[in-house]
């Protein structure tokens, strides 16, 4: 007997795994009322439980993205027969994430999302001539808005964006990183954040990171690094600019008034492109200096919860400013940073 649900041959997608540094791979997507089979290319069959699954549009609107509630696995699919199929689907998780999709948000969320915009835009007419009371406005606004927009930006900017290099593939460098990542993570101040990273090879003694937890490693931070609590440091620096919004709040500080209230309503497919213009690698943490220092302290608390010394921030920071002088341009993550000795 045929199964109603089987429509691999009718589904040509591809998945992704957060660990897989290829990309995307081609594959062949089967959809039952449990799971999403993904069979590659070379006879690999992967399952991705549909329990908390999350759905989004692509940019262009024209092809559908799956992702795993631990956000491990994507599946996508430019195929209409991808969304007719999980509908069939059916079961109360998926039925969510599809009215997510479709645009019924939940009456609480609608409503800080109202709110956020009506407030953005009355206060963008009564004080469109003092920049101070505006960053104001929309820094309260952010606050209130859910942390899924951070994460689809994010994941966006950073499947397309120069990442300044080829990734290093050295298990022993990714589970370094992992081990530090996973070791501060619990003590972040967003419990749901998830964290991925790639290494890349650079000699510049940098890192950053994206709204939604997409961080980037250069090598030449690791190889100047003095031991791992200074690179700790560093990384817990990133993770809180990421736990704080700052890349959310830059957006909205730098796009016009139009664009700010997209990002207040969630349209993150219209600000994709713009986002990326400015999470290029020159000023990927272009961050104001009061940014920086929430980051420092910030970090330096997740450092210190997760029993990890802090002071390896504090040595790094010495030996670059024994090596490189104060805040030399080469050091984009320090630009705007404040000095070494403060």
């Amino acid at each position: 007997m045929t199964d109603p649900f089987d429509l691999s041959a009718d589904l040509p997608g591809g998945l992704l795994r957060a660990d897989d540094r290829r990309g995307s791979r081609p594959a062949r997507l089967r959809v039952t009322p449990e799971r999403i089979t993904a069979v590659l290319e070379d006879g690999e069959e992967v399952h991705l439980s549909l329990e908390g699954v999350r759905l989004r549009e692509a940019p262009d609107g024209d092809g559908l993205y799956c992702t795993s509630k631990d956000r491990t696995l994507t599946v996508h699919s430019f195929d209409p027969d991808f969304l007719r199929a999980l509908e069939a689907a059916g079961g109360n998780d998926l039925n969510d994430a599809l009215s997510r999709l479709a645009g019924d948000r939940v009456t609480s969320k609608m409503r800080h999302r109202l709110g956020c915009v009506i407030l953005f835009a009355l206060t963008s007419l009564m004080v469109w001539g003092v920049p101070r009371l505006v960053r104001t406005a929309v820094d309260a606004s952010i606050e209130k808005l859910p942390y899924e927009i951070d994460e689809q930006i994010g994941e966006v900017v950073f499947e397309s964006m120069d990442k300044g290099g080829t990734v290093v593939d050295s298990e022993v460098l990714r589970e370094a990183v992992q081990a530090m990542v996973d070791r501060l993570a619990p003590h972040s101040l967003i419990p749901d954040a998830t964290f991925q990273f790639v290494i890349v090879d650079n000699e510049q003694i940098n890192a950053f990171a994206l709204p939604g937890g997409y961080m980037v490693v250069f090598t030449g931070l690791i190889a100047e690094a003095d031991g791992p609590e200074e690179v700790a440091g560093v990384i817990a620096h990133e993770m809180a600019h990421v736990t704080r919004r700052h890349g959310l709040r830059r957006i909205a500080h730098t796009v016009t008034t139009v664009a700010g209230i997209s990002v207040l309503v969630g349209d993150v497919s219209g600000l994709a492109t713009i986002a990326l213009e400015l999470f290029t690698i020159a000023r990927a943490n272009d961050y104001s200096q009061g940014q920086e220092t929430d980051a420092d302290l910030e970090g330096a608390r997740m450092l210190i919860a997760a029993q990890i010394d802090p002071s390896g921030l504090e040595r790094f920071f010495q030996r670059v400013e024994e090596i490189m002088g104060e805040i030399p341009d080469s050091l984009t993550w320090l630009s705007t940073h404040p000095q070494h000795q403060e």
